[in-house]
């Protein structure tokens, strides 16, 4: 890892690292750790790339991404900003990115995606077509009901039932287009998070959503008292409560535990070897590989 500074504390830190599988290099990651006006500390994811292609749309990005995050908010960051590239504009909506409201780039994300569906248009039929016609104009930033992007990779219809990914996977086939996409990080506080500033605040003032989310969105915090319960432990997670709900690693800090990844077969033998009165869960992730929450 090289980590490039400039002479004052507070100029930006660029890293450049190199990602090995074993002894065998297979990829390179570039990020940026800088402040914003307010002094706000903030992550630019400015690039991932694989070497090994059979490694690519396994999960590897977005398993490296949650162990990062975990590192942001110990850190103190207050958000990730990024600008996709390839098939990033899908895969990053549905980990829970949100427009950047920079007035720029959100103009720029909205008019890439409206370039989007202008060629997607003429590879579809009629009611696709109309789904994609209807949400053009939609994509308006002075629009009250802009869709979300999670709104837009859920788009579809009988005859295109992948419709959203064919649309934001669409804008990267040119260079020159791109998503702007922000990721609001949890604050440490759970019992008294108050309104953020920022996005959030602004989407709560001005689309007038950012209420609670739905209880089964936050699966995690029913756990949490269920293991509390079971144990006699006092178990709080870490994290507020989100739209997209609680990161995983914030349950498994909360509760002591850890996680790992395994093949279903390594799940079964741990889950075996644990004895009496342990816990445990299986997450599938990706692929053929799951991870396991190791005993509470």
């Amino acid at each position: 890892m090289v980590i490039h500074t400039g002479p004052n504390p507070s100029d930006p830190a660029a890293f450049d690292g190199e990602i090995f599988n074993g002894d065998r290099k297979i990829g390179t990651i570039q990020r940026i750790l800088a402040r914003d006006s307010a002094g706000n500390l903030v992550a630019y994811h400015t690039g991932i790339n694989l070497n090994d292609t059979q490694l690519r749309g396994k999960g590897f990005a977005k398993a490296l991404t949650a162990e990062l995050e975990r590192f942001y908010v110990q850190s103190g960051v207050d958000r990730i900003e990024l600008r996709t590239h390839d098939t990033g504009g899908f895969a990053w909506a549905r980990r829970g990115f949100t427009w950047n409201a920079d007035p720029r780039a959100l103009q720029e994300s909205l008019d890439s995606i409206k370039a989007s569906a202008s060629t997607l248009s003429n590879r579809v039929g009629d009611e696709a077509r109309a789904v994609l016609n209807d949400l053009v104009q939609k994509l308006d930033p002075k629009n009250a009901r802009l869709p979300e992007p999670i709104d837009i990779a859920n788009l579809a219809t009988s005859d295109e039932p992948h419709l959203g990914r064919r649309l934001l996977q669409g804008v990267g086939l040119r260079h020159d287009h791109g998503v702007n996409y922000v990721r609001y990080l949890p604050t440490s506080d759970t019992q008294n998070a108050q309104p953020r500033q920022g996005f959030r605040g602004w989407v709560q003032r001005t689309f007038g959503r950012g209420g609670d989310p739905p209880p089964g969105q936050n699966c995690a915090h029913l756990v949490a008292d269920e293991v509390s319960a079971m144990y006699g432990r006092d178990i709080r997670i870490p994290a507020a409560r989100s739209p997209m709900g609680v990161p995983a690693w914030a349950l498994f800090e909360a509760v002591g535990s850890r996680a790992e990844f395994a093949s279903y077969a390594d799940v079964a033998e741990t889950l075996l070897g644990l004895g009496d009165a342990s816990s445990a869960a299986s997450l599938k992730l990706f692929g053929d590989f799951s991870l396991i929450v190791d005993a509470l």
